[in-house]
């Protein structure tokens, strides 16, 4: 079929063409007719007017603005994920910072002061607990009886 393919003048028949169109080639002419189509605009030019203009489907109401708001949509994402990134980035170089600076500081031979904190005195805070945990108790125990 190879013969059928191309004229005699290097470009594909108004066969093959129709054919392609078709979609009766085999695998190998249709490899070769695809390729020529794809370096040659006189038959690109032919195949791309040998579609029936009535096949063509009419694009759904509102099909460019569904589009549109998608490409949209993953622009925003990009941006927020982008934006997200270099919040984590900062804050990763900030908790390195803080980390490290004592090291830098033992590094200078400088002495830090570490602050003496007494812990709080909680008897007030454990009295009242106490009290809350013995009336809970009772009261469990009144309804639990009756």
């Amino acid at each position: 079929m190879k013969d059928e393919l191309f004229g005699a003048d290097g470009h594909l028949t108004k066969h093959a063409i129709e054919n392609l169109n078709k979609g009766c080639l085999n695998d190998e002419d249709n490899v070769l007719a695809l390729e020529h189509i794809g370096e040659c605009e006189k038959c690109a030019s032919d195949f791309a007017d040998s579609f029936d203009t009535d096949k063509f489907e009419e694009v759904p109401l509102g099909f460019e603005e569904e589009v549109v708001r998608k490409i949209n949509k993953k622009e925003e994402d990009n941006m927020q994920f982008i934006f997200y990134a270099f919040k984590i980035g900062v804050a990763a170089c900030i908790a390195l910072a803080i980390t490290f600076s004592n090291v830098f500081g033992f590094v200078a031979n400088k002495q830090v002061k570490i602050a003496q904190i007494n812990p709080p005195k909680l008897d007030a805070v454990n009295s009242i607990n106490t009290g809350i945990s013995n009336f809970s108790e009772k009261l469990i125990k009144m309804e639990v009886f009756k």
